[in-house]
């Protein structure tokens, strides 16, 4: 029916007079197939018009804003993102193209007039830059822009997609922070200190002037996080970076290094001008920090190098600076120490020790000695105590006294202890197997050891595996092991009720607790070989050992002198009731086979002193 209606169309109005014969067949061929199809283009004309407007919804919900800008026209359309992201209706837009700039954020206004002026050349441009919205937020928008070119070279249209970056911002500049600050405290960290020493040295060019570098690290810090807690640790650490800050004013650069360490650069600054300041840091220390009803009081460190005079770089002077800091604690703590060469040398052969401590187990490069324990009254041996040996491939035999220290600040102790422990409770097995007398070994334990969640498991272990009887076994422990008292009377009551002789090795130059000392199950005190020393020339040496001794009486402890090397302290310990001892005197350490010549004698050599 329309085909029809279409042919009288244009029939009426004379078209197809004008239209040359050929065509006529062809556009009737084209009438009759619109007019066939007319239900089917009517669908997808409708089918469009509904795309149309869910793609103008999308435009309008999405987090951009498109738009774009008529040159010649000086008209620009935009979508309603803008809307969202200006904080302002489109409309003012559309009334007034250039109403974005306003916006702009003051100090990025010279950014915009670069990038339009790079638009209008012809280039395509990615723009970010702050506005100030509507409501005076501040916010960060990243704007892409293409320029659309007429045939001569001139922009007639810009089409660009703005997009929010603020919180993208605030992302990136957030891990910058981290990057560069410690969060707790708020100082720059270590990757600060690293710019900030390389800057300073630029500055200086070919000049020698100073840059000195102080290690800062508080004494006892672990101790408060694990009595008091780490929340209370934190503020002490905020407190003394303020504390820091108060002595340095304008002079230096400080930075939370990590931990409880801080590093303090000073700029122009000699080791003489440094070692003032580190005085003030150590008074200003010395004031106690209030943590809500608590007074905490510290005490730290320091260690002090000097650029060039201790190197070129930052890592080496605060190696260095590390270094004299570490000297400084061994020295007693609560002071500075200015770095010197030969500090480094024994760092260095402290790191030999303790890379050589790791493969020495291994190696079998331990042996254990053992130092005769005997009775002033009757001049029996009743015991012997174990003493570690290492016999180092390259540097011979080593002294306790060196590795012992570094073994325990390692850590490695653990694992040597369990050898000794176990060595020495074999070699006493066979002793008694060989039908020798029995004596009790003594055996070394660390606080390291003492502390381990497995520790009393490793001692039945031990016997087990031995088959040694727990009663001819004797584990001694310095007065430092007393600083958790809870936990020491629980492990020591469990070591008692096995059958093991508990001894308190050094008594006297700890700081235990007398009163803490009465109610722990304590068998045999040792008066440490400082005092033993002092029985002929020091009377406040004698009072001691006499007030130990009776102390020791009266608790139904034994006492055992160590370190008696002459005549005259034994009959002194052997008139004061003490009756057991062990020294030079008697016998210096010795092998395990002489130890076994002197119990099948039972009583040889020098052992009868009266």
């Amino acid at each position: 029916m329309e085909s029809i209606f279409l042919i009288y169309y244009y029939n009426k109005f004379g078209y197809i007079d004008t239209i040359e014969k050929m065509l006529l067949p062809i556009l009737i061929a084209l009438v009759w197939f619109l007019g066939k199809n007319y239900d089917e283009l009517q669908f997808y004309s409708q089918k469009a018009s509904e795309n149309e407007k869910e793609l103008q919804q999308i435009f309008d919900n999405i987090d951009v804003a498109l738009w774009s800008f008529d040159v010649d026209e000086n008209v620009a359309m935009v979508s309603a993102g803008i809307e969202k992201i200006f904080g302002v209706p489109r409309q003012k837009f559309r009334e007034n193209p250039r109403y974005w700039r306003s916006l702009v954020h003051p100090k990025d206004k010279l950014l915009i007039e670069e990038k339009l002026g790079q638009l209008y050349s012809g280039k395509s441009v990615t723009t970010v830059y702050r506005i100030i919205k509507g409501d005076g937020e501040v916010c960060w928008i990243k704007d892409r822009s293409t320029p659309n070119m007429d045939s001569c070279g001139n922009v007639i249209k810009i089409n660009g997609v703005l997009s929010d970056i603020t919180d993208l911002k605030s992302s990136e500049e957030k891990n910058e922070y981290l990057a560069y600050y410690d969060v707790l405290t708020s100082l720059p960290n270590r990757n600060m200190l690293y710019d900030k020493f390389n800057e300073i040295l630029a500055g200086y060019g070919d000049s020698d002037q100073n840059i000195s570098v102080i290690f800062f690290d508080l004494d006892f810090f672990k101790m408060i996080n694990d009595t008091m807690g780490h929340s209370t640790g934190d503020v002490v650490l905020q407190n003394v970076s303020r504390k820091l800050n108060r002595c340095l004013c304008e002079y230096g650069f400080l930075s939370r290094y990590g931990g409880d360490e801080f590093i303090i650069m000073l700029k122009d600054v000699g080791r003489e001008r440094a070692s003032k300041i580190a005085e003030c840091i150590l008074e200003e220390m010395s004031h106690p920090v209030k943590v809500e009803d608590c007074e905490i009081f510290l005490s730290a460190s320091i260690g002090i190098s000097v650029y060039p005079m201790h190197g070129s770089d930052i890592d080496t002077l605060v190696k260095c600076a590390d270094t004299a800091m570490h000297f400084a604690k061994e020295r007693g703590r609560n002071h500075y120490q200015l770095y010197t060469p030969d500090q480094g040398k024994r760092v260095g052969k402290k790191m030999m020790l303790a890379n050589g401590l790791r493969t020495a187990l291994a190696n079998d490069e331990f042996f254990l000695q053992y130092q005769p324990q005997f009775n002033l009254e009757t001049s029996e041996i009743v015991g012997v105590e174990a003493l570690i040996r290492w016999r180092h491939p390259e540097f011979g035999l080593i002294s306790p006294a060196e590795f012992i220290p570094v073994a325990e600040e390692t850590g490695i102790i653990v694992d040597i202890g369990k050898w000794v422990l176990k060595t020495a409770c074999k070699q006493n097995k066979e002793w008694q197997e060989a039908g020798l007398p029995n004596v009790n070994m003594a055996v070394n334990v660390s606080v390291k050891q003492f502390q381990h969640r497995d520790f009393i498991k490793g001692i039945k272990k031990v016997l087990t595996e031995t088959r040694l009887d727990s009663r001819y076994l004797e584990l001694e422990m310095t007065e430092s092991i007393m600083q958790n008292s809870e936990y020491l009377h629980g492990v020591l009551s469990e070591l008692r009720e096995m059958g093991v002789k508990l001894s308190m090795d050094d008594f006297g130059t700890g700081y235990s607790s007398l009163s803490l000392l009465r109610y722990l199950p304590i068998d045999n005190l040792k008066i440490d070989k400082s005092f033993i020393d002092g029985i002929q020339v020091d009377e406040n040496a004698v009072s001691i050992i006499k007030t130990i001794i009776d102390m020791g009486m009266n608790l139904n402890m034994n006492i055992i002198a160590e370190g008696v090397e002459n005549k005259e302290q034994a009959i002194f310990l052997k008139k004061n009731n003490c009756n057991l001892a062990q020294g030079y005197l008697f016998s210096k350490p010795l092998p395990a086979g002489k130890i076994r010549r002197i119990l099948e004698g039972r009583v040889v050599g020098n052992h009868k002193v009266i």
